[in-house]
């Protein structure tokens, strides 16, 4: 509970607005333009920004992947929040207040991102 308690930041609003048009950039088909027939497609998850529906993806796991990379080099807010829904065919981002989220160590090929450099870092600053 006292880690969860150091570590925990609560979110305040990121505009929404920047975070659509990266959506449709990176290939969400916007709600807007869609006939209906694409919603009930196999290969289509619906995409959520804040719990409204925005559009639709055909390739989620491609669309998370460039989302975090862009987010990871600070192009999105560090706050905002995105994962896919393989049971409901959903992608949802959030970038609004009030979630509790905690840092992450991010693993790739079985090896941390964080490194030992970082840990120093992080204990100077406390």
């Amino acid at each position: 509970m006292k880690n969860l308690a150091l570590l925990t930041h609560i979110t305040t609003d990121e505009p929404e607005k920047p975070i659509f048009r990266l959506a449709i950039n990176l290939g969400v088909e916007d709600i807007g333009q869609l006939t209906g027939i694409e919603i009930h497609s196999k290969d289509c998850y619906m995409v959520f920004l804040n719990g409204q529906v925005i559009g639709v993806c055909r390739n989620p796991v491609k669309f998370v992947q460039e989302f975090k990379k862009l987010r990871r080099r600070g192009n999105i807010g560090e706050f905002v929040s995105i994962n896919y829904d393989d049971n409901r065919k959903a992608i949802n981002i959030a970038s609004d207040y009030g979630r509790l989220t905690r840092p992450l160590i991010i693993v790739e090929n079985g090896i941390p991102k964080v490194t030992e450099k970082h840990i120093e870092e992080l204990v100077r600053t406390f």
